[in-house]
């Protein structure tokens, strides 16, 4: 496979970007003045994390690491969705100031004349049991073989997975680091929720892991990287699925413990 980049997808990506810092940027100092910055707070991490972001995306969708999962190798395309679902939606929220959606969010709501129906529906979708109910039912629904084989024979259901994945993990994150502090889990219920959203992805690469047979019949003819066979791809991709799928969540859970546990012992609050 040539290693070239998709300048569609190098775009998209470098307008999101550059978006981006406009708005934290020349736009902030232009809505606060220099003496009134600290009321639109940015700092070079949230600006790390939305632009690292980014760059996984471009990683996986506009270098041929895309087409090596979508028509090559199952293990590539676990590693691609794990990274669509853990690194790269925490990167995009961490990295977004709450003044920034707070402003954005009021904007389309005054230009959509106040409606009431706007406030209802940003209410059920960052409701956590909704996100989280989403994400999995989307994980599911992928990883049926009559729905996965959809992703290799057409690039807009190829798309439209990955936008899913996205889509749900920004949802489902929204209660751990979303932008807005009000909206988070409580720290004890958030360690549950934690812990509970590493079930499916360990059950989904369990039974990938253990299968006797290509689930996915598809890989069985294209080449492997490395040389391998279907079957050695399939399992090294349910294990990374049924490993990094679950967890790096439950260690999670466990630094996210100790933290909070600390802070509370010395009276800091959450930022």
């Amino acid at each position: 496979m040539p290693w070239a980049l998709d300048y569609g997808a190098l775009a998209q990506v470098l307008f999101l970007g550059g978006a981006y810092l406009f708005y934290v940027g020349p736009l902030r100092r232009r809505l606060a003045g220099p003496e009134l910055l600290w009321v639109y707070p940015v700092s070079i991490r949230q600006v790390a994390c939305f632009l690292g972001g980014l760059f996984t995306i471009l990683l996986f969708e506009g270098t041929p690491l895309g087409e090596l999962g979508a028509k090559y190798s199952f293990a590539a395309h676990m590693a691609q969705h794990l990274v669509y679902t853990l690194v790269t939606p925490v990167l995009l929220l961490l990295g977004t100031p709450s003044w920034v959606l707070r402003r954005l969010l009021s904007r389309a709501y005054r230009l959509l004349g106040r409606p009431v129906w706007l406030k209802a529906l940003l209410k059920a979708a960052l409701n956590p049991v909704f996100g989280f109910g989403l994400f999995n039912a989307g994980l599911v629904f992928w990883h049926l073989p009559q729905y996965y084989g959809l992703t290799s024979e057409s690039g807009f259901y190829h798309g439209l997975q990955h936008l899913t994945f996205l889509g749900t993990g920004l949802l489902v994150w929204w209660p751990v680091v979303g932008p807005l502090p009000e909206l988070r889990l409580p720290w004890l219920f958030r360690l549950v929720y934690l812990f509970v959203m590493g079930i499916i992805p360990g059950v989904i690469g369990a039974f990938i892991t253990f299968s006797d047979r290509l689930i996915y019949g598809h890989y069985a003819t294209t080449p492997k990287p490395f040389g391998l066979d279907p079957m050695t791809d399939q399992l090294i991709g349910g294990l990374i699925m049924k490993v990094f799928g679950s967890v790096p969540l439950w260690a999670v859970v466990a630094v996210d413990f100790w933290v909070t546990f600390e802070r509370e012992e010395r009276g800091i609050p959450e930022p």
